[in-house]
């Protein structure tokens, strides 16, 4: 094997190894992505484990073996936050189909005016917001009374 990239087996190996990541990555959900951004951190320390065994580099030994452990530590630690074995967040998603859910109650159409006097309406609202993975998110919650039209 002839290790240029100029060799058909580089891109073989190359185009195989792109359709596996991708692949792999697609089925998983949103709640369970940082899971796997860090079980795929931690494949990165690994991969610079065997590349410092490779070139006989031990500071890039240690660095990769640091990184590696310490982003399967994160992992297993979101997998118990989650009450969910590494396995079931990566293989949850494959041949899922997911069904919608009937719609219960009554859909009431609402105009910009209404949308802006809500809020106003209400006696007590809280604005919460949040910091999860560099996505700010804020959810407001209306608790008193509230406008039926």
């Amino acid at each position: 094997m002839d290790p240029t990239p100029d060799s058909v087996w580089f891109w073989a190996v190359l185009g195989l190894s792109l359709l596996l990541g991708v692949m792999a990555v697609i089925p998983i959900g949103g709640a369970d992505m940082p899971v796997v951004i860090s079980l795929l951190n931690s494949y990165s320390g690994i991969a610079a484990c065997a590349a410092g065994f490779a070139i006989n580099n031990n500071i890039l030994i240690v660095a990769g073996s640091l990184v590696g452990a310490s982003g399967i530590i994160l992992t297993n630690i979101m997998c118990k936050a989650m009450n969910r074995s590494l396995a079931n967040v990566l293989f949850s998603g494959f041949g899922a189909v997911k069904q919608g859910k009937a719609i219960e109650g009554e859909v009431k159409p609402i105009s910009v005016e209404d949308a802006y006097y809500y809020p106003r309406s209400c006696q007590q609202c809280l604005l919460r917001t949040g910091l999860w993975y560099g996505c700010r998110t804020g959810t407001a919650r209306c608790e008193g009374t509230r406008r039926n039209s």
